[in-house]
Parts: C-alpha cells; structure tokens; sequence
C-alpha cells in the first residue's frame, strides 16, 4: 500500500534535501523541480520534519546570493 502523502525523494532525509540543495545542477536531478521549489516545498510541508528547518533554508539562501555576487567580479 502506498501512502497518499508520500514525500519526494529530494525531503525523505535531512541528508537528501542538503545534497539536492547544494548540487551543481539546478534542477539536482532529472524530473525534479528546481531547487527554488524544493526549498519551498520543505518549507511549507509540514510532513517534513527537520531540525532547524528555517536556519538550513536561510544558509542555503545566503550561500545562493554569495555565489551569484561573487560570479560579478
């Protein structure tokens, strides 16, 4: 039997939704949404429970925006 609210492979783990976050690729990987959408995905399930979810999100964001100012010079 399947549960109906099954989570994507990308939040099944803390571990999983930090690799597919700090991959090289954007979508991580084939079919997957970019990871924009996964970042909001963990956000607003409350079915995926991780520890200090807002301070992951916010260092993934911070990291984001560091990459992209540090591509301009």
């Amino acid at each position: 039997m399947v549960e109906a609210n099954s989570l994507p492979a990308y939040l099944t783990t803390s571990s999983a939704l930090i690799k597919a976050l700090k991959s090289a690729q954007d979508p991580p990987s084939p079919g997957w949404p970019e990871k924009i959408e996964i970042a909001k995905q963990c956000q607003e399930r409350e079915d995926f429970v991780l520890y200090r979810k807002d301070a992951v999100l916010k260092e993934w964001i911070t990291d984001e925006f560091l990459k992209v100012k540090g591509s301009r010079r």
